[in-house]
């Protein structure tokens, strides 16, 4: 006995053991995520300005699920409740059997019908969740249907909106799914529940009872209608069709003549015999046409499941004249591609090539802003020069365009921003690298345009700032660079700047980040942060403020989780302090007919520009296209959260936009293909294009003017083109296009090709022809001997006045210590012409003086 007792104390204490453990992990998992995470995320967002926004995000996401389970609950429970009425009926019209078995069936009838309360409610319940789960996933999609409008754009095929597609189409299908699921789930457990009852009287004549037949007819007939309409909305699924990729995107020949009668005649026929067989199961009627419609419906489903008919005619009709057979669905699917990538009102301007031997005004004032250094050395110029302490980090020039001294710069940006893990491991403290070392200290901007063996022109540098413009508060709190959280202002003091090697302290008095303003604060920023000190330290003040989220790229992937952040945010210095601008795309996958990048995205806009404040770290969002239906939904989804852009600090907006390069970039991989606007040139595919790159670089930054009617330099981004090449022969390669895109107030977004029909010498050609000048490769060579690493940066294509010309930067930096770079020579090329000079315009000279040799040797 008392063995078996210590047995059964050794197993309950086990299993308490079990029980405590589960019991604790369960008590943390909702510590953590529903307690501790909902505060902190509270918090943070009501620091952000969007408190409103938070609450209403959250809501949302919770009445769409309760909404949702409601819905189905409902659907089980009436019809659960409907079928316990006439459970049971069948048993009494059988007169007064007192066998055992009726009893019992009786005893369970009479629970199921005056207990549904108790009985249907849970099971209702319980199939209604997991039903409800998919849709509740899908959220913020079910409230972009519910939120969308018209895009005023009609894809042509069946001559709906675009919206249709983007917003309603793939919720039509998803609810269409579950409400599948819900009544075949219904239908079978009523058949089960009657078939029990059957099996239990066990008796041969046993009819279920009107009702009930009426019951499950009903749910029968509307499960049959639910699948004809997914059968109705596959029509819309031939619209992003594969199957003649590469060629092009979406449904062709075979779809829109073979595919979409089948569908139409499966749906017809899943109907018709549906409402024969209605009349059959009650009339004996129309048994016939009931065989005959079911046999079409097999037909059909069974022909395009197989696809032996849609592949033989697509070999023996469509192949043998696929170009004309194919021609309509190509012209759509290139009017939809790009109309998806808003790519369909590129203006095309052929070049007129010059064959003057004179240098134009033109061609010197386009010189004049040319950035002569790669954005990758320039940070380590930045890094090297103006570093000037461990804990300070540049991450990244930008260019852009600043008016000094009345004049248009284009110029080299970059952030001085705070890096707590350059500080020597000895000072790697809590206090240092959370309270005192907190932010970083104003930005350095350069000339683009610089000369070559003279030390680096400077705009703004050094600490405190020397600077040509007036920068109201230079302190950096938040930025591009991952920092960790910092707790301002606080009794040691921050960390400012440093004068005649004397450190200058300064005290944090923003309205960034979240109030330390009581003990319960404190204890769960220490938990969420893992670091006891939060809690712990006296170094708090009662206006102390615990700054986290400090990179802007996750500030607004925590804010605006549906847009896709651009790559490369920049800083903007204006007189009111320093901000961060940020480009935000809405994408979508559901864009019909259009052609795909990764497989991914076959929609596009850049929708959003984002203003953050580099002090206060406000993050504010502006419509910068107010025609796109999904940001649109967003405005109406989330009132208040996204302002105008004429909301948008003035200069800002004026001033300091620029097209972004990455959706340039992607625009332009597929305007290489889809420029051949005319189906017969597009299905021979013998004019693609690519990026004709130098290095890495796809397209860059110019501040110039480039067409007549240019009144004043215009700050573009440009992309070169060249003719795809298949396999690695060169040879053949010519500059085909220049593409060009504003970026300034007045002609923002407005995209520009200007093609070329003579042949015209690619980057990659130009920098194997440079390798073959003998003067410039002698000088390389020698620089290259003397304990410095020659290293030519990227090639800039300049289309000015019918002329190409070509501007290399040449650098030199030492083989061993700091490897600084140094601008050393500018490559400056025309036609067949090579120079190398300290400067453009020297070069330009040069190039002068030999077009003149040339012109006096062709005098007859």
């Amino acid at each position: 006995m008392w063995r078996i007792s210590f047995k059964m104390n050794w197993k309950r204490r086990l299993a308490l053991s079990f029980a405590a453990l589960i019991g604790a992990g369960i008590v943390y998992a909702g510590f953590k995520f529903l307690f501790l995470n909902f505060f902190v995320d509270w918090w943070w967002f009501e620091s952000s300005g969007y408190e409103g926004y938070f609450w209403m995000r959250l809501l949302y996401r919770h009445i769409i699920f309760a909404s949702v389970t409601l819905i189905f609950f409902l659907i089980f429970f009436l019809n659960f409740w409907i079928a316990s009425r006439y459970l049971g009926n069948t048993a009494e019209d059988n007169g007064t059997d007192t066998s055992e078995s009726p009893k019992k069936y009786k005893a369970l009838l009479r629970m199921f019908q005056s207990g549904s309360l108790k009985v249907y409610t849970p099971l209702s319940l319980i199939l209604a969740v997991p039903i409800a789960i998919p849709l509740y996933e899908k959220w913020e999609e079910f409230l972009l249907f519910i939120f969308s409008g018209n895009s005023g754009i009609t894809e042509p095929t069946f001559g709906k909106d675009i919206s249709f597609y983007l917003f309603s189409f793939p919720i039509y299908k998803l609810i269409v799914n579950e409400l599948f699921i819900t009544f075949s789930l219904l239908l079978l457990f009523l058949i089960i529940l009657y078939r029990i009852e059957s099996r239990i009287l066990s008796k041969e004549d046993l009819y279920l009872p009107s009702g009930a037949r009426i019951h499950l007819n009903i749910l029968f007939f509307v499960a049959v209608m639910i699948k004809a309409y997914d059968y109705f909305l596959q029509q819309y699924d031939l619209l992003y069709a594969e199957s003649h990729a590469p060629l092009f995107p979406g449904p062709g020949f075979v779809e829109m003549n073979v595919s979409l009668p089948l569908i139409w005649a499966a749906f017809a026929s899943l109907i018709a015999t549906a409402i024969f067989l209605m009349a059959y199961i009650h009339g004996k009627k129309g048994l016939k046409p009931l065989i005959g419609f079911a046999l079409l419906f097999l037909l059909c489903i069974g022909m395009r499941a197989s696809s032996f008919l849609q592949e033989n005619i697509e070999r023996y009709v469509v192949k043998a004249n696929q170009a004309g057979q194919e021609k309509t669905y190509i012209e759509r699917s290139i009017r939809n591609t790009l109309t998806a990538y808003n790519i369909a009102d590129v203006e095309s301007h052929p070049v007129r090539q010059n064959s003057e031997m004179v240098i134009s005004e033109e061609v010197r004032n386009a010189l004049r802003n040319i950035p002569v250094w790669d954005e990758e050395l320039i940070d380590d110029v930045y890094t090297q020069v103006q570093g000037m302490r461990s804990y300070y980090r540049f991450v990244d020039a930008d260019a852009d365009r600043y008016n000094i001294g009345g004049i248009k710069q284009q110029v080299y940006i970059s952030a001085r921003e705070i890096n707590t893990e350059g500080l020597s491991s000895s000072a790697k403290n809590w206090l240092n690298t959370h309270l005192l070392y907190t932010h970083g200290y104003g930005v350095v901007m350069t000339p683009a345009a610089q000369f070559g063996d003279e030390p680096m022109k400077w705009l703004i540098h050094d600490i405190p700032l020397r600077s040509a413009l007036n920068i109201k508060n230079p302190a950096i709190y938040y930025g591009i660079n991952n920092n960790d959280y910092a707790i301002v202002p606080n009794e040691m003091g921050e960390i400012d700047h440093f004068e005649n090697d004397k450190d200058i302290k300064s005290d944090y008095n923003g309205t960034g980040g979240v109030l330390l303003s009581s003990i319960f604060r404190k204890l769960l920023f220490a938990v969420w942060f893992k670091n006891e000190n939060i809690f712990l330290t006296t170094k708090t003040k009662s206006d102390s403020r615990i700054l986290f989220h400090r990179n802007i790229r996750d500030a607004v992937k925590k804010i605006t989780p549906y847009f896709m952040p651009d790559k490369d945010p920049y800083i903007v210095a204006t007189s009111e302090g320093l901000f961060w601008v940020m480009d935000a795309y809405t994408t979508s996958s559901l864009f019909p007919g259009a052609d795909k990048i990764d497989k991914k995205v076959n929609y596009i806009r850049n929708s959003v520009k984002i203003v953050a404040d580099a002090y206060h770290g406000r993050v504010n969002y502006y419509v910068a296209d107010s025609k796109d239906p999904i940001v649109n939904a967003y405005r109406r989804m989330y009132p208040g959260l996204l302002k105008p852009m004429e909301q948008m600090p003035d200069d800002i907006r004026k001033n300091h936009l620029r097209y972004p390069r990455m959706l340039f970039e992607l625009q332009m991989s597929v305007y290489a293909k889809y420029h051949q606007s005319d189906a017969e040139s597009f299905y021979r595919q013998d004019d693609n294009w690519d990026f004709a790159k130098s290095g890495d670089m796809k397209s860059y930054y110019l501040t110039l003017s480039l067409f007549e009617t240019d009144k004043t330099d215009r700050f573009i981004l440009l992309c070169p083109m060249s003719n795809a090449v298949v396999g690695k022969d060169k040879k053949s390669e010519n500059l085909r296009a220049v593409a060009i895109v504003g970026s300034d107030d007045g002609n923002y977004g407005k995209i520009s090709v200007l093609t070329f029909s003579n042949p015209i010498r690619t980057p990659s050609q130009i920098s194997s022809m440079i390798d073959q000048d003998t003067v410039i490769s002698r000088e390389l060579t020698l620089w290259g001997q003397v304990g410095s690493e020659v290293r030519r940066g990227r090639i800039i294509v300049l289309p000015v006045n019918g002329t190409v010309f070509y501007i290399q930067p040449v650098y030199l930096r030492a083989s061993t210590g700091p490897r600084l770079p140094e601008l050393k020579r500018i490559i400056l090329s025309q036609g067949d012409i090579f120079v190398m000079e300290r400067s453009l315009e020297e070069a330009l000279k040069k190039i002068e003086e030999k077009l003149k040799e040339r012109a006096e040797r062709a005098k007859p």
